[in-house]
Parts: C-alpha cells; sequence; structure tokens
C-alpha cells in the first residue's frame, strides 16, 4: 500500500512538472517555427530562421556574447580564485569576515548593481570620473560605462562572490597530504599553490568556468543598463528588442532564443561531464587529511588588502552609490557641488517618491505575494519531488529528477519567450497577470529548492520512516510527521533563498509582465529608462536590504557559508 501511494503521487509529481518543463519549452520550438504571432493562425515554417539569421546584427550580438560572457568570466576567475585561496587556505587577517562579506556583490540585485556603476562611471555624472577629473585637472572622463569592457568589469565583479562558492568547499576539503610532502621536499608557498593546488583543483576549476559561461550568457541586466543606451547588443537584448518592436517580431526572437537555449545546454552538459570526471582527481580518501590553514608570513597583509579592496570595490561602493544617489536632491549635483555640499541637502524625499509611484506600489505587492505565495508552492511541490527521487527505488524517478532540473540550462529569457508563446495560445487565460509570473518562477528557480531539500534529504537515516511504514503509517502520514520536522530547517532555508531570487528577478518577468502585474526589478529597469535616478536608488537600497535581511536568516537557519542564490 505504501509502495502503491507513493508511486501514484511519483506520477501526479511528474506530471505536474512535465508540464512545467516541457509545455514552454514545446511551444518555444513550436513558435520558432509559426509564421505568425502567439495565438494567431498561420503556418509551419523556416523563415524565421531564415529573417533573424539574415540580420547582421544576430551575428554582431551572438559574437558580443561570446566576447561578454568569456569576458566577465575571466574577470571573476582572476579575482575569485585567488580570493578563495586566500581567504580558505590561509591565515589571512579577518577571513572569516571576508568569508561572508565577499558575497555582497550577489545581494544587490543585478538590475540596480549595473545601476550603481552608471552612478561611478558615468561620462557625465559618475563620481569616479567626476573625482579624478577635479583631482588631476582633466579635461574629460577617464572612464565611460557604456562600453563592451565596462560590461565585462562590472558582470566580472558579480560572479566574484559565485567562484568564491564554487571553489571554498573544494579547497576546504582537500587533502593536504601531497602539500605536506611538497613543503618537506623544500618547495616554498606559492610553488606549492602553483604545482599542487592549482593542478587538484583543476576539474572544479573547469566546471565553474562552464556554469559561468552559462550564466554570463543568459545575463540580461547589465547589458540592458549599460549595453542598450550605447547601441550594443548581446543576444538576450537582441531577443527582448525583437519581441518588444513595434510590431513584435516574436518568430525572429524566438529563433535566436532557440538558439541560446542550444548553445546554454551544451555549456551545461559540459559542466556536469566535468563534475562526473572530477572523481579521477580525487584526494579524500578514508585517511585522508582535512586541509589545513598555511602560513604565508608577511604576504598575509598583501592577501588582507587584497580581499579588503574587493570587498569595497565590488561590494561598498556600488552600494553606497545606491545610497547616495537616494538621499542628494538629485543625481548630477555632484557635477557642480562638492560631496560635503551636496551631502548638507540630504533628505529621504526620493523614498517617498518612488513608494508613490503606482508601479512601485504595484511591483511591491506582486513581489511579495510572489515571494511569499511563490516560494512556498515551489517549496511544498520540490520537497515532494525531493523525497520521491532520492527515497523511491521503482524505475522512471531518474526522470522526474531530470526533469526537474532541466530549467537549470534554461536561460531566463528564453524561459520567458517559451511561457509567453505557450500561456498565450493554451486557453488557460494568465498571461499578463501575477500568476503565469508565479507559473514561471517556479518552473524556472526549482531546481535551487530541489537542491536545499535533496541534500537534507539524503543525511537522514532511513531507520526512522522504515519503523513508521512498520507501524501501519502511509508513505504520505510518514513524510508529513517524520520526514517534514526533520527537513524543516532545509526547507525554511529554500524557501528564503526562492524568495530572495523572486524578490529580485527580471529576465524571466520582462517579457511577461503587463500593466497591473509588474514586480520591483521590472519598476526599477522602468524607472532608470525613465531617466528618474533617484527614485530607482531609493528602491534599490530598499530592496538590497530586504535582500540581506533575508540572507543572514537563511544562513542562520541552512548553518552554512553557502548562498543558494
Amino acid at each position: 500500500m505504501h509502495l502503491d501511494g507513493l508511486k501514484v503521487s511519483a506520477i501526479i509529481a511528474a506530471a505536474i512538472i512535465s508540464f512545467l518543463v516541457i509545455t514552454p519549452l514545446a511551444w518555444l520550438m513550436f513558435g520558432s517555427f509559426w509564421s505568425k504571432s502567439p495565438g494567431i493562425a498561420g503556418e509551419l515554417t523556416a523563415a524565421n530562421y531564415v529573417n533573424a539569421y539574415s540580420d547582421p546584427l544576430s551575428y554582431v550580438a551572438l559574437f558580443n556574447s561570446l566576447i561578454y560572457a568569456v569576458g566577465a568570466t575571466t574577470v571573476a576567475f582572476a579575482l575569485g580564485v585567488p580570493l578563495a585561496w586566500a581567504i580558505v587556505r590561509t591565515n589571512t587577517p579577518f577571513r572569516r569576515f571576508f568569508e561572508v562579506a565577499v558575497i555582497l556583490p550577489y545581494m544587490i540585485p543585478g538590475i540596480l548593481y549595473a545601476v550603481a556603476w552608471v552612478f561611478l562611471l558615468s561620462p557625465k555624472t559618475g563620481l569616479v570620473n567626476i573625482f579624478l577629473m577635479r583631482t588631476l585637472g582633466l579635461g574629460g572622463a577617464p572612464f565611460d560605462i557604456f562600453t563592451m569592457p565596462a560590461m565585462i568589469w562590472v558582470d566580472g565583479l558579480t560572479g566574484v562572490p559565485l567562484v568564491f562558492l564554487l571553489l571554498s568547499a573544494v579547497l576546504r576539503n582537500q587533502d593536504v597530504t601531497l602539500e605536506e610532502a611538497a613543503l618537506i621536499a623544500g618547495s616554498n608557498k606559492f610553488e606549492l599553490l602553483r604545482r599542487i593546488t592549482l593542478p587538484i583543483i583543476r576539474p572544479a576549476i573547469l566546471a565553474a568556468l562552464m556554469l559561468s559561461l552559462t550564466r554570463y550568457l543568459e545575463l540580461f541586466e547589465v547589458p540592458a543598463i549599460i549595453g542598450l543606451p550605447s547601441g550594443i547588443y548581446v543576444t538576450t537584448t537582441l531577443i527582448y528588442r525583437k519581441i518588444e518592436s513595434v510590431p513584435p517580431n516574436y518568430g525572429g526572437g524566438t529563433a535566436l532564443a532557440v538558439t541560446l537555449l542550444a548553445i546554454s545546454i551544451t555549456l551545461v552538459y559540459l559542466y556536469r561531464l566535468l563534475t562526473r570526471r572530477a572523481e579521477r582527481f580525487t584526494t579524500i580518501v578514508g585517511k585522508s587529511k582535512k586541509a589545513s590553514t598555511l602560513d604565508i608570513g608577511r604576504w598575509r597583509y598583501a592577501a588582507f588588502a587584497y580581499c579588503l579592496t574587493i570587498f569595497i570595490v565590488a561590494g561598498i561602493l556600488p552600494l553606497l552609490m545606491l545610497t547616495l544617489g537616494s538621499v542628494l536632491p538629485y543625481w548630477g549635483i555632484l557635477s557642480f557641488e562638492s560631496l560635503p555640499e551636496a551631502l548638507s541637502k540630504a533628505s529621504f524625499k526620493h523614498f517617498d517618491l518612488a513608494f508613490s509611484l503606482t508601479i512601485v506600489r504595484r511591483g511591491l505587492v506582486n513581489s511579495f505575494f510572489l515571494a511569499v505565495v511563490g516560494a512556498t508552492v515551489a517549496m511544498i511541490l520540490v520537497s515532494f519531488v525531493g523525497y520521491i527521487t532520492t527515497r523511491a527505488t521503482f524505475r522512471g524517478r531518474g526522470v522526474l529528477e531530470a526533469l526537474s532540473f532541466t530549467p537549470f540550462s534554461v536561460p531566463g529569457l528564453v524561459m520567458g519567450v517559451g511561457i509567453l508563446w505557450a500561456y498565450v495560445t493554451l486557453p488557460i487565460g494568465i498571461i499578463g497577470t501575477v500568476w503565469v509570473l508565479m507559473l514561471a518562477y517556479i518552473t524556472r528557480f526549482m531546481p535551487y529548492g530541489l537542491r536545499a531539500v535533496t541534500t537534507n534529504i539524503v543525511q537522514i537515516h532511513r531507520e526512522l520512516e522504515e519503523a513508521s511504514r512498520v507501524a501501519g503509517a502511509s508513505w504520505l502520514k510518514t513524510f508529513r510527521h517524520i520526514m517534514t520536522p526533520m527537513l524543516r530547517p532545509g526547507i525554511v532555508a529554500g524557501w528564503i533563498f526562492l524568495s530572495i531570487i523572486f524578490l529580485r528577478e527580471v529576465s524571466t518577468s520582462i517579457l511577461l509582465y503587463q500593466s497591473g502585474s509588474e514586480v520591483l526589478a521590472v519598476a526599477a529597469y522602468s524607472l532608470f529608462n525613465d531617466n528618474k535616478w533617484e527614485a530607482v536608488s531609493a528602491l534599490g537600497v530598499v530592496m538590497t536590504g530586504i535582500t540581506l535581511l533575508l540572507n543572514v536568516v537563511a544562513r542562520k537557519l541552512a548553518g552554512s557559508t553557502a548562498v543558494a542564490v
């Protein structure tokens, strides 16, 4: 009876997951060959691909995407790898503080992080440019944020926390037997790093590279805020422009979305292949000795300075810019007055202005609804799926697990295009409402919640469940009374992580919202396009504060330094 009930639940869960995942992807493929807009009668044709790739801008955008992804990944790894080594493996002063502090750039919503760097490096009003021109007597701004190198720099900084989190666990669990042998043989600390540590963690670095490239290919925020004003297109922003043009070019945008999906799936496949092959480099066995802290002597002060610089440049400066923009009378005032003079006129009027705007108030209500209700529904779903895929023994559970993790390889904007086609065409009537955003968020981010749950389930011994079943309890009763209380910390932490993501998400939302269903990130993008920079700053301070607070709570509950968002 227990097995039958579990099988029925697995079938129901598989049906739900299949509908959420397969439906938008199938409609995405269909839409790329459809001659008309979603919901309009037409015919199958390859003209969308012909038209998309007869446009030279498509190749320019694809080339820019590759340059952007490779460049940002290079910046993230050039800064993140030494940062992870310094914090995890050396006696750098205050390394415990930096272990938490380096995630700050990831806590600032991406669209607001880009806005903050516009405030820093804008040719006319950027604070860094103003300071350098006044200090050095320069006749023009030395930096221009609206360039490809600037885009690479800004998003490279947002990738540093991800690189740190991906590599820190590997470095922390590394067996030091080989390192100790090298030290006995006369190697110094930096030869140790080059000849022992880096070769051992090479598979982890390569896997993180694939994951980073996938992430940068799908990003929309920085290319939209920094690239579009200067006419720099990547594939995501070109898809957005084609679909949002008048009249909309759904066919061309969808054809490009399929191409981006194919590239992302390839990179994710390589990532999984590399993580499987990493077992060949295993150094932790039954009698392994965990990694110890290396004494790097006077170099520890240089390491401290490096960590502090990354923390200030990547985290503090952008947050400071949002804060200044939210309290100064207007942003351009720094072009005419000194910072102390401008600060003497500071006020909180922009917060009142921002939250008096209809789009912000609606965005606040919708975002909190999605963060609370959407994250709750997602965690209920993935809790059942996680239990089935880790505890069930019948055939087919691997298919359910694979389906659940499929959205991990689907870029947010691509998922948005697929959902747009699906729910415009299907007679459900939710397109343009907050409900379609909820389905989109749950579909796109269920792998994050599933990972939080399954990590906890595998740590729970089966004997408690077996005792419950021997006593005659069904699997559902066992799950509710035995598993759920033990999984509560992981479920709550996963819920908070999903809430953070739902609060800051823009790439999936940008094609699906209509008037009345705006979310906070979309509201911020709209305000930026309307040149209401002060209101954007005020909104950014509030959103970042909420995100940081939720992250602190989640870290306490999860009992880990890792951040799932």
